[in-house]
């Protein structure tokens, strides 16, 4: 190589890397909304006194959440 960088090369690198992260953001976004959904509802059993439907919902919640979080970063990926 003549020392310059390849546009093409470099963008074709940008373009994986971005796609990279979008990719490994998904676990991550699964494994956080029901967790964060337990504690808040956790939290909310504490306050209330009503087991063990808040911290089941908050669950629920945070699968719906992180379901659709997930949809939308699969259609940012498609761009």
């Amino acid at each position: 190589m003549n020392g310059k960088l390849d546009p093409e090369r470099l963008r074709k690198t940008a373009d994986a890397a971005r796609k990279i992260g979008f990719y490994t953001m998904i676990p991550t976004v699964l494994l956080v909304g029901p967790v964060l959904g337990y504690l808040l509802g956790s939290w909310l059993e504490r306050r209330f006194d009503h087991a063990p439907w808040p911290s089941f919902g908050g669950i629920v919640l945070g699968l719906v959440a992180s379901a659709r979080q997930v949809i939308q970063i699969l259609r940012r990926a498609q761009q």
